[in-house]
């Protein structure tokens, strides 16, 4: 449910920042931004394989698609800047992650997963 959340804020920004650079119509982003919310509650309801297919393309496509954007943009379209902005939109991406595994493993058992996971096990 707060993934749903943070999908529409996120296309609610982009809708805006498009608005006010005057690339699209504002009825056009109000008319997107229905769109964007009916497909959210489609896919809530019908689940299964089209109800994960919206669901995919608007959690990881849609994510995707706006890093490409950015890259492409501060690249100036030239092919050699774009590359190099994804790869350091990469390794940002990759510290953080290490980031959130260190402070992750400081927090966790020290039994790790098992103990989280198995409630049968019985220690040394």
């Amino acid at each position: 449910m707060i993934n749903d959340f943070i999908v529409i804020i996120f296309f609610l920004g982009l809708l805006l920042n498009l608005v006010m650079r005057g690339y699209i119509y504002p009825y056009f982003a109000v008319l997107a931004l229905l769109l964007l919310i009916s497909f959210r509650v489609t896919a809530r309801l019908l689940g299964g394989g089209l109800g994960h297919l919206i669901r995919v393309s608007f959690t990881i496509g849609l994510p995707l698609l706006s890093l490409a954007i950015l890259a492409i943009r501060y690249g100036q379209g030239d092919l050699r800047q774009t590359w190099l902005v994804l790869g350091l939109l990469t390794a940002l991406f990759l510290s953080i992650l290490g980031v959130y595994v260190m402070i992750w493993g400081g927090f966790s058992s020290p039994h790790g997963i098992q103990k989280l996971c198995f409630h049968d096990w019985t220690p040394f």
